[in-house]
């Protein structure tokens, strides 16, 4: 802070009153961030602590689908059917249908 010559004790204090004077003023915004933040606490606090809120259960697992093949035959009927298979929902009515709806 003084370690030099050029920082005298003046430009020292006035920089310390400036840091006092910064710290002040930032005093109501962590006050109305306090006041915010107290009854989270104690609605925490009610339940046990940090970590004690109600705990949901995990879903159970599903259970894993399993296709018994039983001959190659029926490999290939199977790969059949999954060729054709639609990726996403096919549409139930036509756009005229749906615009005659929406009149």
């Amino acid at each position: 802070w003084g370690a030099g010559a050029a920082f005298d004790e003046d430009m020292e204090r006035d920089l310390i009153l400036a840091l006092v004077t910064r710290a002040v003023a930032s005093i109501p915004d962590s006050l109305s961030s306090a006041e915010q933040e107290l009854p989270l606490l104690e609605m925490m606090m009610a339940r046990g602590g940090p970590g004690k809120g109600p705990r949901e259960e995990p879903p159970p697992p599903e259970k894993p689908y399993i296709v018994r093949i039983q001959d190659r035959a029926e490999l290939e009927r199977i790969y059949r059917e999954m060729v054709f298979q639609n990726p996403h929902a096919l549409p139930t009515m036509t756009l005229e249908e749906h615009a005659e709806m929406e009149m």
